[in-house]
């Protein structure tokens, strides 16, 4: 069974390792922040980072 919980969680993790104190918030956002999910639902997270650029991209690819 799938956890939403644990999936942000873990991508959480990856993104501070990544990007330090640059990540500035992470949030979840659509079907599943609404409850309102399923089977076929897709995640949407938006993440807010200080200064990013373009080796980052290709660092979370």
């Amino acid at each position: 069974m799938f956890r939403i919980d644990e999936y942000i969680n873990e991508l959480i993790i990856t993104l501070k390792d990544v990007l330090g104190g640059r990540l500035v918030y992470i949030g979840l956002q659509g079907s599943y922040l609404r409850n309102e999910e399923t089977k076929s639902s897709d995640i949407d997270i938006m993440a807010v980072i200080d200064k990013l650029s373009a080796g980052d991209l290709e660092t979370l690819d």
